[in-house]
């Protein structure tokens, strides 16, 4: 029934100018107000859902992420009040395991925190703030429905998203007879399908294909994000002093747009399994594709920002483990044994290089420290 009505609003678009691009298929596929993947409240993550994170696999991640949160807060001369702001947060599980390590490392930290979402969608701030106020911790919880909301330069601490970029809704190109042209979509009447219409690139495309090189190679596929740019200067206008922490999956430019990557990286997901058509059950299924975090870094430095780290998952959280994690890895085989085993495996699930380990990317971006 969803995916019948978001069918026809889509057919309806594209009846008015017979094409749409794909970011404004894909943005209604996963954000429209009623019928979204993301924004419907639908979206399961972990055994039961259509796919991992490293939230789903357990209550670690979040702890080590608090542990470097921690040092933030100490960086900035132990402020009365700062701030932790989350994009993308699903239903709070990410906020509810930070802000309880937190509470257990410094109770004048965890007083001064105050933990921002930033969630336009009503079914998922309820469900956010049910998740906190079950965990007793809700008193820290304060939720916008945009960047807006936030004045400039009011964040001291850290911004951070969790595989947040890669579903910004992107447009799709094709090198071919000596040209780029964009993927549009339109709707096949006599079969009932959406499909595929190329025409010209437009004068923003071609600026972002010039912009990273992807290679002019005949039948070469890619994407780009013309909203990423817009999202990296709302977020470091905000942000006053501190961090701006990116986990995802993807690459620099020199890794996305190689000659052997030619297919692009668009992809659909559906009960752990990759789906054949991203075009199909719109609504039902996950849409996405790999980041450049040569963009990322690229506008974060336009806006101010500077590259402190770029690394792969495995070696950043080895890196928060070694604040505390091991340390209390040592005590906790001689005093809980049972919780040693359930946190190292979860360690073990979040670095395996098969799995989220060198898959996931982490960019940690920052600003002047005063």
């Amino acid at each position: 029934m969803h995916s019948k009505t978001l069918e026809q609003l889509l057919v309806d678009k594209i009846a008015v100018s017979g094409s749409i691009p794909f970011s404004e298929f894909m943005e209604n596929c996963l954000y429209h107000p009623q019928f979204g993947y993301y924004s419907s409240g639908r979206k399961v993550v972990g055994r039961d859902g259509d796919f991992y994170t490293s939230v789903s696999t357990g209550e670690l991640f979040g702890r080590l992420l608090a542990d470097g949160f921690y040092q933030v807060w100490e960086q900035l001369g132990k402020p009365e009040r700062w701030q932790i702001v989350e994009q993308g947060a699903n239903r709070g599980d990410l906020a509810s395991d930070v802000l309880a390590r937190l509470r257990e490392l410094d109770e004048q930290a965890w007083q001064a925190v105050e933990y921002v979402m930033v969630e336009p969608f009503p079914a998922l701030r309820k469900l956010q703030r049910e998740t906190l106020t079950a965990k007793g911790l809700a008193d820290q919880l304060r939720q916008v429905s945009s960047l807006a909301e936030l004045p400039e330069k009011s964040v001291r601490g850290v911004f951070f998203s969790n595989e947040l970029p890669d579903a910004f809704p992107v447009r799709c190109v094709k090198f071919f007879d000596g040209e780029w042209h964009e993927m549009r979509v339109v709707r096949d009447a006599n079969r009932q399908v959406f499909d595929w219409r190329e025409v010209p690139c437009d004068e923003e495309l071609l600026a972002l294909i010039a912009e990273f090189d992807i290679p002019a190679l005949e039948g070469y596929c890619a994407e780009v994000s013309p909203l990423t740019a817009r999202w990296m200067g709302e977020v470091a206008s905000r942000l006053a002093a501190g961090l701006m922490v990116t986990v995802d999956y993807g690459g620099l430019r020199e890794e996305l747009y190689t000659a052997e990557r030619n297919a692009g990286t668009l992809r659909a997901y559906r009960r752990h399994h990759q789906e054949s058509d991203v075009l199909a059950s719109p609504g039902e299924q996950d849409l996405t594709a790999h980041v450049n975090f040569s963009q990322l870094i690229t506008n974060g430095e336009r806006h101010g920002l500077r590259m402190r780290e770029y690394t792969d998952q495995h070696h950043y959280l080895v890196g928060l483990g070694q604040l505390r994690f091991f340390r209390e890895m040592e005590q906790a085989a001689n005093d809980e044994p049972a919780l040693m085993t359930r946190l190292l495996r979860q360690y073990k699930t979040l670095m395996h290089p098969v799995m989220m380990g060198v898959q996931f990317k982490v960019l940690v971006l920052e600003t002047d420290w005063d």
